[in-house]
C-alpha cells in the first residue's frame, strides 16, 4: 500500500486569528533567504549608522569601525570632547534621547550596548567641545528570517509567514500574521542553527504580540 504524506497547510498551524484584517500585515521579504510556511520572521528596523564630524572641530581624527549594538536607537547620537589630551582625548557619548553612556577614549576601541566605534587620533589634537554625530537611520521595514545574531531589529520576532516565499535572490511581497492569533508552537519554522534559548526568547516576543502558542490539537 502506498503511503502519502500530506504537507502541513496554514490552517493546521494558525488555528485562529482575531480578525484577518487586524492580525495580518502585507510585507516585503528582503532578498537573501527562502521563507518557509509559518516561518518566524523579524523586521529590519534599523539601518547602517553614519558618523560625521562637526564642521568646526579643531581635531581632525575620524570615527572608524562603526557598528550597531543590540540596544542601538534610531536617531542621532552625539559624542562631545570633554577632556583634551595630547595624542588622545575623552569624549562623552549621548543617546538620541540624551542618556549619557560610557565615555569614549580617543584611539581606543569603544563598545557599548548601543554602538561600537573607534575615534581616531588625527594630526591635530581634539579640543574640548569638538563633537561628532552618529546617525542611526530607520531600517527598510522589510521582513526576513529571524536572526538572533543580528542588531538591525531582525533579531526580534515580528510574526510568522502565512505561506512559503522564495526571497533567496530578490525581494518578494508577502503576508505575515503579526498579532493576536492561536498558533501551533511545535509546527513553526525556524532558521537553521537556532538554539533552544533563542527559540524561547522569540516565542516570548510572539506572546507579547498577542500570540497564543498552543501545543494541543
Amino acid at each position: 500500500m502506498t503511503i502519502l504524506n500530506e504537507s502541513y497547510r496554514l490552517p493546521d498551524i494558525v488555528r485562529r486569528e482575531l480578525d484577518r484584517e487586524f492580525s495580518r500585515e502585507n510585507v516585503i521579504f528582503a532578498a537573501g533567504a527562502a521563507i518557509a510556511l509559518c516561518a518566524v520572521v523579524g523586521r529590519i528596523t534599523k539601518g547602517v549608522p553614519v558618523a560625521a564630524a562637526a564642521a568646526g572641530n579643531t581635531g581632525n581624527g575620524l570615527i572608524t569601525d562603526l557598528a550597531l549594538g543590540l540596544l542601538a536607537e534610531v536617531g542621532v547620537y552625539r559624542l562631545v570632547c570633554s577632556q583634551a589630551i595630547a595624542g588622545s582625548g575623552l569624549f562623552q557619548v549621548f543617546t538620541p534621547g540624551g542618556l549619557r553612556l560610557e565615555d569614549a577614549v580617543v584611539g581606543a576601541p569603544y563598545a557599548s550596548p548601543h554602538l561600537a566605534l573607534t575615534i581616531g587620533d588625527g594630526a591635530a589634537d581634539f579640543v574640548v567641545g569638538d563633537d561628532f554625530t552618529v546617525t542611526v537611520p530607520a531600517g527598510s521595514g522589510k521582513c526576513t528570517l529571524i536572526n538572533p545574531a543580528a542588531v538591525d531589529g531582525s533579531q526580534i520576532a515580528a510574526g510568522i509567514s502565512i505561506a512559503a516565499y522564495n526571497a533567496a535572490t530578490a525581494d518578494v511581497r508577502g503576508v505575515i500574521v503579526a498579532r493576536e492569533a492561536v498558533v501551533m508552537r511545535d509546527l513553526l519554522s525556524w532558521p537553521a542553527g537556532i538554539t533552544a534559548p533563542q527559540k524561547s526568547k522569540a516565542l516570548a516576543e510572539l506572546a507579547a504580540l498577542g500570540f497564543k502558542l498552543s501545543t494541543g490539537v
